[in-house]
């Protein structure tokens, strides 16, 4: 929401004015209309610093009718950001750029605010292609224009050096006189750098450790990158509520009877979380809810079980409360528990998968209340034993409900062939014309 502050009070940054002058009619027009009306069109300013963003016309329009407040609305935007978002301002409504003072914008946004060519291309409406020659002869120009330059070149070793020292928070400038060339030429392999990582993960769909491996970071520096991107994707998104079978990859969790397929996991937190977020696995097995957390981008996972099968998962026994040490108010739990006798991983019986299944509901239903606030997403499939069908997903979902779940969606999962889909199983099925259950539900509540 605008609100009314001083004009004396706005901090004019003249390095962050996209144009190379004032539009004398747009000022003109600004004035006229404060005439007619009695008041502007709310500013654009950075939250906290009041530096003008976008409305330099409307202030210079007020500073000679002598007005002395003016509306703005207070922006949350990063310096980094700053001029990147006038120009999107601008665009909306300003009077547009010529070409000179467009590609003039293009060379500072690249060698002074760090944007990549991709970053650049989305923000201007141009190809990458084009948005790498405008940058090309900028940087080419420049050089022209100074003493011939007899630096060294930069060898492909240097490249994963520099790429770590801007990481840790050097400038360019220091960067660039460490190994003695110019501050352009490091923005230029900078920007280059970023762009083919986030493209090994995103369109080559590498994991962030095999990108790592490439590019001679490591997992975190390689996750610090992506988050510039936002919230890229290794891996294909499903639209649907219909999944179809993933297959088992290797690539996620330690050899485990209870494994998921890592594309279902990804998915769910693809749509349930985003960078930042914490995610909890209290019935974690081979861990592969751990495996996908770390490699998508800036999510963290804790994970118990009540038999570890790896040192990252914590002993924790579901039936006796929420797990220890966890966050309070996780932003997603993962539940895909053992359920009645469907699934025997021990003989322990405080096992889950060891109960009868009235036991198994009634432990079901408080397990359902540790947690007050975030998505919960609940794995469950119906239950056959002596000709009789348990539907657990919708004692599941009923249960949800009675804790103060909101059911926000119910995906069904082909989950292909089964463990009991034996020869003998399946003559049983055809002789006596029973069905094998081939499908889970993914259930999603949300408490708030």
């Amino acid at each position: 929401m605008a609100a009314k502050v001083k004009i004396s009070d706005l901090k004019i940054e003249e390095t962050l004015f996209i144009r190379s002058g004032y539009n004398e009619d747009a000022i003109q027009r600004y004035m006229e209309l404060y005439n007619s009306t009695g008041k502007f069109k709310a500013i654009k300013v950075q939250a906290g610093t009041l530096v003008v963003i976008d409305g330099w016309h409307r202030i210079e329009a007020a500073k000679r009718l002598k007005v002395e407040t003016i509306q703005a609305d207070k922006i949350e935007v990063k310096d980094s950001d700053l001029r990147a978002k006038a120009y999107e301002y601008n665009k909306a409504h300003g009077v547009p750029l010529s070409r000179e003072e467009r590609n003039q914008l293009i060379g500072r946004l690249s060698l002074e605010d760090g944007k990549t060519p991709v970053q650049l291309a989305k923000l201007m409406g141009l190809s990458e292609r084009w948005i790498r020659e405008i940058i090309s002869i900028g940087i080419t120009s420049e050089t022209n224009n100074s003493v011939p330059d007899q630096r060294r070149e930069l060898t492909d070793e240097d490249i994963p050096i520099i790429a770590r020292l801007l990481l840790g928070g050097e400038t360019q400038e220091q960067v660039a006189e460490t190994f003695g060339v110019t501050q352009p030429r490091i923005s230029q392999v900078w920007s280059s750098f970023r762009d083919n990582v986030k493209k090994l993960y995103a369109e080559d769909r590498l994991l962030k450790r095999e990108v790592a491996e490439n590019v001679g970071l490591n997992v975190d520096e390689v996750d610090k990158i992506l988050q510039e991107y936002g919230d890229p994707l290794n891996f294909e998104q499903m639209t649907g509520t219909w999944w179809p079978e993933f297959g088992l990859d290797d690539r996620f969790g330690k050899d485990h009877k209870s494994n998921l397929p890592a594309d279902l996991v990804r998915n769910v937190l693809a749509l349930y979380t985003k960078p930042g977020d914490v995610v909890l696995d209290p019935a974690a097995g081979g861990g592969v809810v751990i495996d996908v957390t770390k490699d998508m981008v800036n999510r963290k996972c804790y994970a118990y079980d009540l038999t570890p099968s790896r040192k990252d998962i914590k002993t924790y026994n579901a039936r006796s409360g929420s797990p220890p040490n966890s966050p309070d108010k996780p932003d997603l739990v993962f539940l895909d528990l053992p359920y009645g006798p469907m699934k025997e991983y021990s003989a322990d019986s405080e096992d889950l998968a060891n109960l009868d299944i009235d036991d198994f509901l009634g432990d079901l239903s408080k397990i359902f209340s540790y947690w007050a606030s975030g998505i919960l997403v609940v794995l469950m499939a119906s239950y056959r034993k002596d000709g009789k069908v348990t539907d657990l997903p919708y004692e599941s979902e009923k249960r949800m409900i009675e804790n103060g779940w909101k059911i926000i969606e119910h995906i069904v999962n082909n989950n292909g062939r089964v463990p009991s889909e034996t020869g003998a199983n399946k003559d049983s099925a055809e002789e006596y014309r029973w069905l094998m259950r081939k499908h889970i539900h993914i259930i999603v509540g949300e408490k708030t």
